[in-house]
């Protein structure tokens, strides 16, 4: 509880969760602790150093609160109270999974990819890879296991927003995946709108949609992506 605001999960665990666990189960209740430990200004200045925060040439624009408040710090650090482009999503997975560290910057066909120094250290990238991998093997990414591919991923499900106000039967997926894990050459990302599910499934969330689309985009481009 952060003042009048309660953050729960989809699926609790109900025990006290190890920080690969947190994202394996996709703990906002984890990953909000985490954001308030960092705390807002740290948080804020690793997404401008992320590229989160700024206008891409495409001509996408992020909306991050102009003074987050302590719910939003905690919010942040699982994917709300922000908007992000897929430009802007790529770029910052880029970056975090590539064994450097390094700034890459994801851009249109018509544009090269650019990159910049290293800002993140190969220790970290590295562990992230791993956690992405065991998301995969255990956790809500297993729709994109695809064998023969080292592939590491995530799934995102995030409420729609109007009026200012999350909707809670709209949502937006997303599955993104690296491959290999471990020293990536591709980065996937499938998003869907607003997702509908047929009767007797929970389709509107990521694993059942954005995700199996994914897998098959894997399975069919195996040969490609090795």
């Amino acid at each position: 509880k952060i003042g009048q605001y309660t953050i729960g999960d989809k699926n609790p665990q109900n025990r006290i969760l190890s920080l690969q666990e947190v994202a394996i189960y996709s703990s906002n209740i984890g990953s909000a602790k985490i954001g308030l430990k960092v705390g807002g200004a740290y948080q804020a200045l690793f997404q401008k150093t992320l590229g989160l925060r700024e206008k891409f040439e495409d001509g996408s624009e992020p909306i991050f609160a102009q003074k987050p408040e302590e719910v939003t710090v905690a919010a942040n650090a699982f994917g709300h109270g922000f908007a992000i482009s897929p430009l802007h999503a790529v770029s910052a997975f880029a970056t975090l999974t590539n064994p450097d560290g390094r700034l890459i910057r994801a851009s249109t066909n018509s544009n090269p990819m650019s990159t910049g120094l290293s800002v993140v250290s190969p220790a970290t990238t590295a562990e992230i890879g791993r956690i992405l991998r065991m998301n995969v093997e255990i956790g809500a990414a297993k729709v994109v296991d695809v064998p023969g591919l080292q592939v590491g991923a995530m799934t995102a499900t995030s409420e729609k927003v109007k009026d200012g106000r999350y909707l809670l039967d709209h949502v937006t997926t997303s599955t993104i995946a690296v491959t290999p894990y471990y020293d990536p050459k591709y980065v996937i990302l499938v998003m869907f709108d607003d997702p509908k599910a047929a009767a007797g499934e929970d389709y509107k969330t990521a694993a059942w949609n954005s995700g199996k689309v994914l897998g098959e985009i894997l399975k069919d481009g195996a040969d490609f992506f090795k």
